[in-house]
């Protein structure tokens, strides 16, 4: 399934996390990586909750007052990364 601006990504059931102070870290259960997210990163994570790429965007761009297009492009490489490492699922039906 291709991503667009309306994708919604979920966690993905290979995922634990924890926010620890103002980061967040994930864990991959089957193989045990860790990836500890920077602010930009960890703000996405938590917009994960049934916004579409496009809003999550928005949210970081409001957070971090950098420009919607710079938002943008942050946000959808982020997301594809985290989709192919299989730490986040487009959300069925979406």
């Amino acid at each position: 399934m291709e991503a667009s601006d309306s994708t919604v990504y979920v966690p993905g059931p290979r995922v634990a996390f924890r926010k620890i102070g103002a980061s967040v870290v994930l864990v991959n259960i089957e193989d045990n990586t860790m990836i500890r997210l920077n602010d930009t990163g960890s703000e996405i994570w938590a917009s994960l909750d049934g916004r579409d790429v496009a809003q999550i965007a928005a949210r970081v761009c409001e957070v971090f007052e950098t420009s919607a297009e710079q938002a943008l492009a942050d946000a959808r490489e982020f997301l594809q990364m985290l989709h192919g490492r299989g730490l986040v699922e487009i959300e069925a039906g979406k």
